[in-house]
């Protein structure tokens, strides 16, 4: 089962629109098949590859966002 256990703040690398994001207390990573690429068919926990659009327009990707002060 997957867990949540609070939410995180961030912000986007364009405008830095703050945003929130669930901090995962456990996951559940199991899927019907997965394949060599590292694709999971039918997968519980969505594995995307953190692309993102901000409110701006602009596209931007997880791992580019500012933790605020």
């Amino acid at each position: 089962m997957t867990r949540i256990n609070g939410h995180s703040l961030v912000a986007s690398p364009c405008c830095k629109t703050l945003y929130r994001t669930p901090r995962y207390a456990s996951l559940n990573l199991m899927a019907f098949g997965y394949w060599t690429d590292g694709k999971a068919e039918q997968a519980i926990t969505a594995m995307g590859s953190g692309l993102r659009k901000c409110q701006c327009g602009a596209f931007y990707l997880m791992r580019d966002t500012i933790k605020p002060a």
